[in-house]
């Protein structure tokens, strides 16, 4: 963030329920985690419930509003803060969830805005996903794998491994011997297929991991869960806890009918069901009032828009920010080539395309890449990448 001083303050906002409020809003389990969660989506689901209750009823108990942790009350946050520091208007830059947020800011606020900087849009509405965006996730994946030399033989269908692979787990879960999170005490855990799309589910979207996904599926395959264990040990603390605000953000912002059908619809055909929903059974079973078809409906505004995406993008797709930029006729999109979630802000060009943004300089057509993605073999190092998982 430092060059963005040269235009002005920075202000970086400690959204409501994170911060120093992090410990008091997040709940940890009592009891034991049960060994089969990870086993079916049936399992999950029960977990979730039994979390949730639990844990509203202590947030309950410590005084804590679980309505004020909705996006319109974040929003109003920021106008509190424009407000006390005298600033007539605001440039907003905007991450992930911050791109909800900033629309959300943008449609209430909107005469407050100067500029926004929106980097990898989720839609007033899209909370929820759609499952066959994950199957789309993986088929790039496996052209990719395939039109590389050294995997192409190896793995010359990755769709096809990782049904081979989904299906054994669906008949026959294995047991994992992982580190509990609270204790720091060893402790084992049955996964099936579920849990093998939870894993893929989490990380598909980010392009540090995508390299190593071959050589996952492929060691699973010949029966070496080494891979697959380094995985699951970095994503099974999401059995352990329940964060109240992040939770209430997701679940009151909703989804509509019509959504809801498309998912529930997609979910029998997609490769993965609906696991791209992890928290999908707290849906209208949560203590706040879902913020309604006003809150999800389309905005326009002339508010000059910077949009930024990345191709490998699966948690917010390029084709997401396309539909907001339908809204915004001073929106501009920039899509950069080869990168995931995590991979287009860093990126020198877009660091640059922002500067010139907000100084109010035409973007135009420039373009930004990563270099194309260098798979990790299925056995053996490659020269120029590693991963965690395999070191």
């Amino acid at each position: 963030w430092l060059p963005l001083l040269e235009l002005g303050d920075v202000i970086l906002l400690d959204q409501r329920g994170t911060g120093a409020a992090s410990q008091r809003m997040t709940w940890i389990v009592d009891d034991p985690v049960p060994d089969d969660v990870f086993v079916s989506r049936e399992n999950w689901d029960k977990h979730l419930r039994n979390m949730a209750e639990q844990a509203i009823t202590a947030w309950q108990a410590a005084g804590i509003e679980l309505r004020g942790y909705t996006s319109p009350e974040s929003a109003q946050d920021i106008e509190d803060l424009r407000q006390a520091l005298g600033l007539e208007k605001l440039n907003l830059i905007g991450f992930s969830y911050g791109t909800h947020l900033g629309q959300t800011y943008m449609k209430y606020h909107g005469e407050n805005v100067e500029r926004a900087v929106l980097c990898g849009v989720e839609g007033l509405g899209e909370t929820f996903k759609m499952p066959v965006a994950m199957d789309a996730a993986l088929r790039r994946l496996s052209i990719m794998v395939a039109a590389d030399e050294q995997l192409s033989e190896d793995v010359p269908d990755l769709v096809a491994l990782y049904q081979r692979v989904a299906n054994r787990l669906d008949e026959s879960p294995v047991s994992l011997d992982l580190i509990s999170p609270l204790t720091n005490s060893p402790m084992s855990i049955k996964v099936g297929k579920f849990g093998l799309d939870f894993i893929l589910f989490c990380d598909i979207g980010d392009a540090s991991d995508l390299p190593v996904f071959p050589r996952l599926l492929y060691t699973m395959d010949q029966g070496d869960y080494s891979v697959f264990q380094w995985f699951v040990q970095k994503r099974f603390n999401f059995l352990f806890g329940i964060h109240a605000m992040a939770t209430t953000m997701d679940i009151v912002s909703g989804m509509s009918t019509n959504r809801n059908s498309m998912i529930q619809e997609q979910a029998k055909y997609s490769l993965f069901g609906n696991v791209v929903n992890p928290r999908m059974a707290l849906w209208g079973n949560w203590p706040v009032d879902d913020l309604g078809a006003a809150f999800r409906s389309d905005f326009h505004s002339d508010i000059p828009t910077l949009l930024l995406s990345g191709t490998l993008d699966f948690n917010t797709p390029p084709y997401q920010a396309e539909r907001l930029r339908w809204n915004l006729p001073n929106a501009r999109h920039l899509i950069v080539q080869n990168a995931g979630h995590e991979q287009v802000l860093p990126h020198p060009a877009v660091q640059q395309a922002i500067l010139q943004f907000l100084r109010g300089e035409e973007v135009g057509a420039m373009t930004a890449a990563h270099p194309p993605l260098k798979f990790i073999p299925v056995a053996g190092e490659r020269e120029g990448v590693s991963h965690p998982a395999i070191e």
